[in-house]
């Protein structure tokens, strides 16, 4: 599994989350949650180990395309929308 942003002890990944989500977060701060949204999609449990269906194809491709989108995200509306996307897939980030 890939580690969870509450888990972080420094302190730093929490408060840079809770920034995101009041939508008052600094440039350092997106970069913690942009490196965090990375890590989390690029676990290994998203296609080696989650419970596919020999035909779930589709649900492997659209984790396949969220690791393809989260190389490409640069600010906070980018995030908003991988957000939307990870969830769509069942995929919870934050």
């Amino acid at each position: 599994m890939p580690l969870n942003w509450h888990d972080d002890v420094t302190g730093f990944l929490p408060a840079a989350v809770k920034s995101f989500f009041e939508d008052r977060i600094a440039d350092h701060q997106l970069e913690l949650v942009i490196a965090y949204v990375k890590h989390h999609i690029h676990a290994p449990i998203w296609l080696e180990y989650w419970p596919f269906e020999d035909d779930d194809e589709d649900r492997k491709n659209s984790i396949r395309n969220l690791r393809k989108m989260s190389l490409e995200l640069k600010t906070s509306l980018d995030v908003k929308r991988y957000i939307q996307a990870a969830l769509n897939v069942g995929v919870d980030p934050l």
